[in-house]
């Protein structure tokens, strides 16, 4: 069951959205999930910590303002709960041959059931959520499962691309199609990272995209006079 609290809507801009949530709640009960970490924290933290009160919940993020509203939600509305709300500001760091600006690297909790992707925001870090699932990925017992929301988006659709690439033979693939569409991917076998030539292409290009967006001069913020 989802809170109907409006302080915790799920509708909101950026948010994943209420029926994506209850469809993901609905896949993760079949798990019997002991611990679940979530990228991109938010209203979804809390909702996650009243769906499954008796796991433990690690949700991420990097930016200090959604980090404080999420603890304040926290101690609001589930203060007995498992949740651990981190921040982790973002990072330039390495997975293979390939870079990503991504969450700064922390402890993960020794065996993961559920990984949700929500962040970090693609306008920031280009293919951030990539670099995520390589930091947990020794951590997901086999038959967990990994959850990356907005899937509608190009981007997402490449990054799921080059995770399969990048753990061949490991992981079944299928939808969730609500909302942004949530790409489901479940851990059936153990495999280490291979490097993929279309992901180091990938890679590259991605970086130059974001060089570029760097260089491009700031716009004058507008005055608002005439």
């Amino acid at each position: 069951m989802l809170s109907e609290n409006s302080e915790l809507d799920l509708d909101a801009p950026w948010r994943i959205g209420r029926d994506s949530l209850k469809a993901l709640i609905a896949d993760v009960s079949g798990l019997d999930p002991g611990c679940i970490v979530e990228f991109g924290s938010g209203a979804s933290s809390i909702q996650l910590a009243l769906a499954f009160p008796g796991a433990e919940i690690l949700s991420i993020d990097h930016d200090p303002e959604f980090f404080h509203q999420t603890e304040a939600l926290k101690h609001q509305f589930a203060p007995v709960s498992k949740l651990t709300v981190s921040l982790r500001p973002l990072h330039w760091q390495r997975e293979g041959l390939a870079w990503y600006l991504s969450y700064l690297r922390g402890p993960f909790p020794e065996s993961i059931d559920a990984v949700i992707i929500d962040g970090p925001p693609g306008l920031l870090t280009q293919r951030g959520r990539e670099a995520c699932l390589h930091q947990v990925y020794r951590h997901l017992r086999t038959g967990g499962r990994v959850y990356l929301d907005d899937f509608e988006r190009p981007a997402e659709q490449q990054i799921v691309e080059n995770w399969l690439r990048s753990y061949p033979g490991v992981f079944e693939q299928y939808l969730l199609d609500v909302g942004h569409r949530i790409c489901v991917l479940k851990k059936v076998a153990e495999g280490k990272l291979i490097t993929a030539w279309g992901n180091l292409w990938d890679n590259y290009h991605i970086l130059y995209q974001h060089g570029r967006k760097q260089k491009k001069p700031l716009k004058k913020k507008s005055t608002g006079k005439q």
